[in-house]
C-alpha cells in the first residue's frame, strides 16, 4: 500500500476511461468520467454501444485522455490503469569535459567499472570541499547514459563501494536500481572478489625464511573488535637504500572482509611491514618519510563478479601504475648509473 500511495503523490499512475454506457457505469461512475476526452460533451457512440452490448471492452491506453490518479480516487469497471516509468532524463552531459581522466574499464546498460586514480575521493566528505572533485560527481561526465527503453535507470550512476582517497584502481558503479540493489547484495554476501596489488616497506618475516615461497597466506586478526581476514602471498623482492632491510616487497592481497583501512593496518601490524608511502602507518622514521611523496603504493587491479542483471560473470583487470616498476627497479637502476 506505501508504494502505491507513494507513485499516486508523484503522479506516476494514470488512469484511462473509455465511453461506455452500461449501467454500472450510470449508476455509479460521475458524470464526468463518462468520457475519455474528458471536455464535457455527452456524445453517444453508435458504435461504442455495439462494443458494449457485446462484451468487447478491449482499447487501447491513450495516454494523452488519461487523467493522474490520485489517493482517494475510486476504480471503476473497465478503468486501465497504467504506472509511468521514467525512461530518460538521465543526467549525462556531454559538451562538459570531465572534472579529471578516469578511464572507463567497462560499460553496459547497467553497470560500469571506472579506474579511480589515487588521490581522489569516491564521495564527498560531511565537511565538504571536494567540489566536482569526486568520482561520483565526474560519472556523468564520462559514462554513457543507458538505451532509451531501460527500466529503472538512476538519473546519475552511483558508486556501489568505496576505495580509501590515496588508493586508486577499479571501482564499480551502478547504472539502474536494480543493479544497485544486486550488486549491493552481492558485497553483502562477500561473493565479489577484489585482488590489490601494494608494495611493503621490508620484507616479511615468513618470507625471509623462504624467499622463493609463492604460497598465499591469511591474517586472521581483529580491527576495531571486528573479524578481519585478508590473504596475501608475495610475487617480488627488490633492493631500495631507504626501504627497512634495504628491500621493497611486492604483495597481491584479497580481503575477504571490508573492514576500515584492512590493508594497510594488516600489512603494518601484523606483518610489520607497512606500506611504501602510507603516511598514517609507516612508523614516522625518517626513511619512511621519504617515501611519502611517491603516494601510497595500493592498488585495485583486479576484481570479479556475477552481472546482477545477466547472471554472466564479469571480471576485469589493469595494469598498475608506472610507478609500481620504478621503485622495484630504482636501486637497479641507480647500479646501471654509477
Amino acid at each position: 500500500v506505501s508504494r502505491a500511495r507513494k507513485a499516486l503523490r508523484k503522479g506516476a499512475i494514470l488512469v484511462y476511461r473509455k465511453n461506455t454506457n452500461s449501467a454500472v457505469a450510470d449508476e455509479k461512475c460521475p458524470s464526468n468520467y463518462h468520457h475519455a476526452n474528458h471536455n464535457g460533451s455527452n456524445e453517444d457512440d453508435s458504435d461504442n454501444g455495439d462494443d458494449d452490448a457485446s462484451g468487447d471492452h478491449n482499447v487501447d491506453f491513450d495516454a494523452k485522455n488519461a487523467i493522474t490518479g490520485r489517493v482517494g480516487d475510486r476504480v471503476y469497471p473497465f478503468d486501465i490503469i497504467a504506472r509511468q516509468i521514467r525512461m530518460s532524463q538521465c543526467f549525462y552531459p556531454k559538451n562538459k569535459d570531465p572534472p579529471f581522466e578516469m578511464p572507463v574499464i567497462y560499460e553496459d546498460d547497467h553497470i560500469a567499472i571506472v579506474n579511480k586514480p589515487a588521490g581522489v575521493p569516491v564521495f564527498s566528505h560531511r565537511k565538504g570541499g571536494h567540489g566536482m572533485m569526486t568520482v561520483r560527481s565526474a560519472l556523468p561526465y564520462i559514462l554513457t547514459a543507458p538505451k532509451t527503453g531501460t527500466e529503472h535507470a538512476l538519473r546519475r550512476a552511483q558508486p556501489v563501494h568505496r576505495i580509501d582517497l590515496a588508493t586508486s584502481g577499479l571501482l564499480i558503479c551502478a547504472k539502474t536500481k536494480p543493479a544497485l540493489t544486486g550488486l549491493g547484495d552481492q558485497f553483502a554476501d562477500r561473493t565479489i572478489k577484489k585482488t590489490y596489488t601494494a608494495v611493503l616497506n621490508g620484507m616479511p618475516t615468513i618470507c625471509k625464511d623462504n624467499p622463493s615461497d609463492k604460497e598465499w597466506h591469511t591474517i586472521d586478526s581483529e580491527i576495531d573488535s571486528k573479524s578481519a581476514v585478508t590473504l596475501w602471498r608475495s610475487l617480488r623482492f627488490a633492493r631500495s637504500q631507504n626501504a627497512k632491510d634495504e628491500t621493497v616487497t611486492l604483495v597481491e592481497v584479497k580481503p575477504q572482509t571490508g573492514r576500515h583501512h584492512q590493508i594497510r593496518c594488516h600489512m603494518a601490524y601484523e606483518l610489520n611491514c607497512p606500506l611504501v608511502g602510507d603516511h598514517r602507518y609507516d612508523g614516522g622514521s625518517e626513511k619512511a618519510k621519504t617515501f611519502r611523496e611517491l603516494g601510497l603504493f595500493l592498488c585495485a587491479n583486479r576484481v570479479s563478479f556475477m552481472h546482477p542483471c545477466f547472471n554472466s560473470a564479469v571480471e576485469a583487470c589493469i595494469e598498475l601504475p608506472e610507478k609500481y616498476e620504478a621503485i622495484l627497479t630504482e636501486d637497479d637502476s641507480r647500479r646501471d648509473g654509477a
